[in-house]
C-alpha cells in the first residue's frame, strides 16, 4: 500500500450541504451558498489565489472549510474563519435539522400584524459590515422571526405573501433563509410554484434555494424543466444546487435527470453551472453512457473549473472502467493541466483503486512530485 503524507490542512472527503440553519446567517449577508468557481473539489492548500468558501453556522460565526473561489456575486462576501470540512461538490445532502429553536422566545402574540423590518434592516447592517456583531444580530432577527412563523400559522401565510412581493435579491435570500427554518409543508409548497412559474427571476432563484435546504424530493422534475428552459444564469444555478439526491426514482426519472445535465454540460457558458453539472452526472448516472459527456469535458472542455468538476464526478460515479481510469490518467500526467483538475484526477484515481499498473505509477508519481515540492497528500492506493 502507498501513501502519501499528510498534511494538516489537506482537504477533506465531502463537502456539507447547506441546511435552513446554515441559510440564515448567509442569508443575512446576502449569500447563502454556492460551491466554488474553480472545481468540483477543494483546492490544494499551496495554490493561491482561491478565496475560502464558508459554512454559515446558526451563532453567526461563519465556519469554513479551505478551497474554492466562489463564482457567485451573492454569494462571495462571506467571511472564512476556519474548518477542516471539504468543500467540494455542493450536493452532500446532509444538513442540520429544521426548526431548532426551541430557545427562542417569541415576542409577538397571535394576531399582532407581521413586521418584516427587523429582519431586512439586520440584513442590510451585516452586508454593509460583515463584522461578527452584526452577523450575530441578523442571526437572532432571524431566528426570533422563524419562531413567530411555527407558532403563529396567520404570521406564516404574511410571511410567505411578502416572499411573493419582494423583487430585491438580497431581502428574497434573508426572507427565504428565514422560510427555510420553519420548514412547513406550506412553504415547501409554496417554493414549488414560485421556483416554477414565478414571473420574477431572483424569487425564482430564492424559491429554489428554499426547496434546496429542505432537500425536497418534488424539486426534481420543476428543476429539469427548468434546466432546459430558463435563461437567468442564477435561477439555473440554483436549480441545479436544489436538485435532490437520486434515491428512490426510477431508471426513466434518472434519465431525464441525466439528459437536462448532459445539455447544461455540454452548452451551458456559465462555468459553475457546467461544473455542477458535471459532478450531478456523476451522482445520477445510470450506466457507463451516461457518463460519456463527463468524460469528454474532462478530455477537452476549454474550462479548468469544468474539467475539475468532471474528474471529481467520475469519483463520484464509482465507474472503474478503462475509460474512466485512462481518462483520468491522461489528465493527471499533463504537465500542461491545470494543476486543480490534475489533483482531482489524482484523487478520483486513488477513490477507484485498487488500480492497474500503468495507473498506479502515474498515482504514484505525481504524490512523488508534491512531495519533492514540501507539499503533502494523504490518500491510500492498494
Amino acid at each position: 500500500m502507498s501513501r502519501a503524507r499528510l498534511a494538516p490542512d489537506a482537504p477533506a472527503s465531502r463537502e456539507p450541504r447547506v441546511g435552513p440553519r446554515e441559510l440564515a446567517t448567509a442569508g443575512a449577508l446576502g449569500a447563502f451558498l454556492v460551491v466554488g468557481f474553480l472545481g468540483g473539489r477543494m483546492t490544494s492548500p499551496v495554490r493561491g489565489g482561491e478565496a475560502t468558501p464558508v459554512v454559515a453556522s446558526t451563532r453567526a460565526v461563519a465556519t469554513v472549510s479551505r478551497g474554492e473561489a466562489f463564482s457567485d456575486d451573492a454569494r462571495n462576501r462571506a467571511v472564512a474563519i476556519g474548518g477542516d470540512a471539504a468543500l467540494r461538490d455542493g450536493c452532500d445532502h446532509e444538513h442540520s435539522a429544521p426548526g431548532d429553536l426551541s430557545g427562542e422566545v417569541v415576542d409577538a402574540a397571535p394576531g399582532t400584524p407581521l413586521d418584516l423590518g427587523p429582519l431586512l434592516a439586520a440584513g442590510r447592517a451585516a452586508r454593509a459590515t460583515e463584522n461578527e456583531e452584526s452577523l450575530h444580530a441578523a442571526d437572532l432577527a432571524a431566528a426570533a422571526l422563524a419562531a413567530r412563523l411555527m407558532a403563529d400559522p396567520a404570521a406564516l401565510a404574511e410571511a410567505l405573501e411578502a416572499f411573493g412581493r419582494l423583487e430585491d435579491r438580497f431581502e428574497l435570500l434573508d426572507l427565504a433563509a428565514v422560510l427555510a427554518r420553519v420548514a412547513d409543508p406550506e412553504v415547501e409548497a409554496a417554493a414549488l410554484a414560485m421556483a416554477a412559474a414565478d414571473p420574477s427571476p431572483a424569487r425564482r432563484a430564492a424559491a429554489f434555494d428554499i426547496l434546496d435546504a429542505l432537500d425536497s424530493p418534488e424539486t426534481r422534475a420543476i428543476a429539469v424543466e427548468t434546466l432546459g428552459r430558463e435563461a437567468d444564469v442564477d435561477v439555473r444555478r440554483a436549480a441545479l444546487r436544489a436538485m435532490p439526491e437520486p434515491d428512490g426514482t426510477d431508471w426513466s426519472e434518472a434519465g431525464e435527470v441525466s439528459t437536462a445535465l448532459a445539455g447544461v454540460l455540454r452548452s451551458d457558458q456559465d462555468e459553475e453551472s457546467a461544473r455542477r453539472a458535471a459532478v450531478l452526472i456523476g451522482r445520477w448516472r445510470r450506466d457507463a453512457a451516461d457518463l460519456d459527456p463527463v468524460i469528454g469535458a474532462l478530455a477537452s472542455d476549454p474550462r479548468p473549473g469544468v474539467r475539475a468538476g468532471a474528474a471529481f464526478a467520475l469519483e463520484v460515479a464509482g465507474d472503474r472502467s478503462r475509460r474512466v481510469v485512462d481518462r483520468l490518467v491522461a489528465s493527471l500526467a499533463s504537465d500542461d493541466e491545470d494543476p486543480l483538475v490534475r489533483e482531482n484526477a489524482w484523487r478520483a484515481l486513488g477513490a477507484l483503486s485498487p488500480l492497474p499498473d500503468e495507473a498506479r505509477r502515474a498515482w504514484r508519481d505525481y504524490a512523488d512530485g508534491r512531495e519533492s515540492e514540501g507539499e503533502a497528500l494523504e490518500l491510500e492506493v492498494d
